[in-house]
């Protein structure tokens, strides 16, 4: 419900009517990465499961460098991620 001031603004909002609806989330290798339920299987047939597989990845295209910080594009078989390290 919202509390309309004298301008026809809302005044109150509440904050979960706007929060983004959240994804099923998968702990990875004992909780050390978080994945969305639906591209685990595709995550571990690229070797990204773990916390080594996911440093030791050659492919993917660097998209962006930031001393130590990278983010490289990975193209899947079915899905696009963004794979950033440090």
């Amino acid at each position: 419900m919202l509390d309309w001031d004298n301008n026809g603004m809302a005044a109150t909002r509440f904050p979960r009517d706007y929060r983004a609806k959240r994804l099923p989330i998968v702990e990875l290798d004992g909780g050390r990465i978080l994945a969305a339920e639906a591209d685990f299987e595709e995550l571990r047939e690229l070797g990204l499961d773990t916390v080594r597989g996911a440093m030791d990845f050659a492919g993917g295209t660097l998209v962006r460098e930031a001393g130590p910080r990278t983010t490289c594009r990975v193209e899947g078989p079915r899905t696009t991620f963004f794979l950033k390290r440090h």
